[in-house]
């Protein structure tokens, strides 16, 4: 909710003279108020109340600079006392609202702010806050298309009164895409942005609109002004996604490469980085800058983590060293373990991956490549019973996947669990690709007829 502002009051605005003392200690609260000195402001304010306890305006301005110290609370009492001296006062009674809000009291705030607007129509900022509460509200009601829509004629009717701020067009032009009208939502930004082409608030909330609409070159026009002005992870992760999407790789390697530099610490961003330049095919280029980085940050996991990536995919055995020094600074940490563990098992240490990524699959049961990885290295391993429960969950997550049939035939082959083997490996052949599972097809196919003949001599184990 936006701040109260000081309003000053001079000494005719009391209905009665009251105590030249009062008058003294509340004026030179205003004038400690005004010079931002707020905790003197505070302590004049109540010590004229205590004097003077019935004096509204005293108590209004105690509310505000208590909220400008960040003391909402406080704040309630103050303006519920000035509503009770002058309940025809709507800035009190918005006041009251704002401090509401900021404890969280939704409810209370929807009823402050209604009375503010029913005391003075014409009061913007009132229409405002109501229509901000009642967006809030919404989504829980049992009829949030209506609520939105009360949320949207009191903000159309703010903006009508004057209040073009930010938070308020942006969350019409929200509650516009919500009921339906997005183009109306762009339109609205468009035009408050023409008049305002600094503020980011709309900016941001247009470039959010103009990706839904798969419009990214629009979309980056304005996260790039954003990002100039005021550089953040989410916007810089937003232009790239937006490049990306826009078959623009290299423009995205270059935001994210201008971020990673401001902030090396940033995991999600050094992984998005890393990712792109490796599928690029220019991992190699910022190994260097990388291991510099972290030769002044050495504890840096996300530098660590991104450095493993690089050598992830063709030097397996260096990522271990990375991956292993960044789990040791966050063993809790789901994705280390598992980079740490398939990595250990890519490079011919299954034995040591494996509780690793069994604990993964424990506390990420849905994730196919812990599964993938765990049944790797079951495999290598030679314990083709728990490979085979594994390999048939991949077989049961993506059945059009060919591979994991022919692995989860030779497990239960293995076991000579020939009847059970004998459609995994049937499946697998229907599936196959002539070319990328040349090798394994070949096998299958020299398998079949001493496996038939088996399963004909009745040979082999039942499945228990």
């Amino acid at each position: 909710m936006p701040l109260l502002f000081l309003l000053l009051f001079p000494l005719s605005a009391f209905a009665q003279k009251p105590d030249q003392k009062v008058v003294d200690l509340f004026n030179a609260g205003q004038d400690a108020h005004s010079r931002g000195n707020l905790e003197e402001a505070v302590k004049l304010y109540s010590q004229a109340i205590d004097l003077e306890p019935n004096i509204f305006q005293i108590h209004y301005q105690l509310g505000v600079a208590l909220m400008s110290l960040n003391r909402p609370k406080e704040a309630i009492k103050s303006f519920e006392t000035v509503t009770k001296l002058k309940p025809d006062f709507a800035k009190a009674f918005n006041g009251l609202g704002e401090a509401q809000v900021e404890v969280s009291d939704l409810i209370g705030a929807l009823d402050s702010f209604g009375k503010a607007t029913q005391i003075d129509t014409n009061f913007a900022k009132a229409h405002a806050n109501l229509g901000l509460v009642q967006a809030k509200l919404a989504a829980g009601s049992s009829d949030p298309v209506a609520q939105y829509a009360k949320a949207r004629a009191e903000l159309e009717t703010a903006i009508r009164l004057g209040d073009k701020s930010g938070r308020t067009v942006a969350t019409l032009a929200e509650l516009r895409a919500r009921t339906g009208d997005r183009d109306g939502a762009i339109e609205l930004l468009g035009q408050m942005i023409g008049s305002q082409p600094d503020n980011l608030d709309l900016r941001l909330s247009r470039a959010k609109l103009l990706m839904e609409e798969k419009d990214y070159s629009g979309a980056v026009a304005d996260l790039s002004i954003i990002y100039k002005a005021k550089p953040s992870a989410d916007v810089a992760s937003a232009i790239a996604d937006s490049y990306v999407k826009l078959n623009k790789r290299d423009s995205a390697i270059e935001i994210l490469a201008d971020y990673t530099h401001r902030d090396p610490k940033n995991e999600k961003i050094a992984a998005a980085y890393t990712s792109l330049m490796i599928e690029a095919g220019r991992g190699e280029e910022i190994v260097d800058s990388l291991k510099e980085m972290l030769a002044k940050q050495p504890n840096n996991a996300a530098l660590l983590i991104s450095i493993g990536d690089l050598y992830a995919p063709n030097h397996p055995e260096q990522a271990v060293e990375f991956y292993l020094r960044a789990f040791s600074l966050d063993s809790k940490n789901i994705d280390y373990r598992l980079k740490l563990g398939s990595a250990l098992v890519r490079s011919k240490q299954s034995d040591k991956g494996l509780a690793l990524l069994k604990s993964v699959v424990h506390d990420r049961p849905d994730d196919y490549v812990a599964h993938a990885n765990l049944a790797t290295a079951l495999f290598t391993l030679k314990d083709y019973n728990d490979a085979a429960v594994e390999y048939q969950w991949i077989v049961n997550s993506r059945p059009q996947q060919a591979i994991g049939y022919y692995f989860l035939a030779l497990s239960l082959d293995k076991q000579e669990l020939h009847e059970q083997a004998l459609p995994a490996y049937e499946s697998f052949l229907k599936l196959a690709d002539p070319v990328v599972n040349k090798n394994e097809i070949e096998a299958a196919n020299l398998r079949l007829p001493g496996l038939k003949r088996l399963i004909a001599e009745k040979k082999g184990k039942k499945h228990p």
